[in-house]
């Protein structure tokens, strides 16, 4: 699989590819989670609770590559439509809260690190 197939827009039209977006940035590291959290019943089972998460993680972005994922959110946080791989290592569309990294740190113009994070994420 591609990076390509890892995408982000702003509206349900016109989704960029991060491969197009940040074509230094190498696909990332990822993770989805089903739920936000579990709880624990009576009858020891276990309840999801909560909407889907996911995180893209990169080892690094250049100027360029992190000033283009800044776009989409130059807040703190924003709202966007994601195409990220799911607990299935499939590909579902979303839309989700984009949150910005707490800290940012920088080494050689790269930003080092940098994790995405993608909140209450309902399905498109």
């Amino acid at each position: 699989m591609t990076s390509a197939l890892f995408q982000i827009s702003t509206s349900t039209s016109g989704y960029t590819n991060i491969k197009t977006l940040a074509p230094t940035a190498k696909e990332p590291e990822w993770s989805y989670r089903l739920y936000t959290s579990e709880e624990l019943l009576g009858d020891l089972t276990v309840r999801g609770m909560g909407y889907p998460e996911a995180e893209w993680h990169f080892g690094y972005l250049t100027q360029a590559d992190y000033d283009a994922f800044r776009a989409f959110c130059a807040g703190k946080s924003a709202a966007v439509y994601v195409v990220t791989k799911t607990d299935a290592n499939t590909y579902g569309t979303y839309t989700a809260n984009m949150i910005w990294p707490e800290n940012v740190r920088w080494q050689n113009g790269k930003a080092i690190d940098i994790t995405f994070k993608f909140l209450k994420m309902e399905a498109v």
